[in-house]
C-alpha cells in the first residue's frame, strides 16, 4: 500500500525568492518504509500545473527550502510521501504563499572607537582604534536584545 498523506505541512519562512516549508511524517507508511517526499509548486491561478521543485531523502530533516521564485508571485504547495509502492496522497497549503522581501535592503552604518590603555613597567600608554562598518541587512527574522560591557 502507499503512504498515506505527510501532516502538519506548514510555511516556516520567507523571503523574496525562497519558501521554506516544513511537515511531519505520515500517520501510516503503507507497509513499508517512506524513503523520500516529493515537494510541488504551481503559481496561484494556474490549476493543473504542478511542477516538482525538491525530493527529500526521509532520513533528512522534513524542512525544504524551494528557491528562484518570483518575488510577488501568489505559490501553492503540496507535498508527497513515497515508499516502495509509490507516492500517496498530497498534503496541501490550504493558503497561497507570496515571497516577498520583508525589508528591502537595510543599511546600517556603525562607527566606533575602541581605546586600549596598557599600563607596563612605569610606563602608560594608549592605543586608538577608529573605523567604519558598513552593514547590508536583507532579511531579519528576529530580535535581537543585547547590552555589551565592557
Amino acid at each position: 500500500m502507499k503512504p498515506s498523506a505527510p501532516i502538519l505541512l506548514e510555511i516556516v519562512g520567507v523571503t523574496e525568492d525562497s519558501v521554506t516549508l516544513s511537515w511531519l511524517s505520515p500517520e501510516r507508511d503503507g507497509g513499508s518504509r517512506i524513503f523520500s517526499y516529493i515537494i510541488e509548486c504551481r503559481e496561484a491561478g494556474k490549476p493543473d500545473s504542478w511542477v516538482r521543485v525538491k525530493k527529500v531523502d526521509s532520513s533528512e530533516i522534513l524542512v525544504a527550502c524551494i528557491e528562484g521564485l518570483k518575488d510577488g508571485t501568489a505559490y501553492l504547495f503540496r507535498v508527497y510521501a513515497e515508499n516502495e509502492m509509490g507516492a500517496g496522497p498530497p498534503a496541501t497549503l490550504r493558503e497561497q504563499v507570496i515571497p516577498r522581501g520583508q525589508l528591502g535592503k537595510l543599511v546600517i552604518w556603525v562607527y566606533y572607537l575602541v581605546t586600549i590603555n596598557v599600563s607596563l613597567h612605569r610606563s602608560n600608554f594608549s592605543i586608538s582604534l577608529r573605523h567604519c562598518l558598513k552593514v547590508y541587512i536583507t532579511q531579519l527574522s528576529c530580535r535581537l536584545h543585547f547590552t555589551v560591557f565592557w
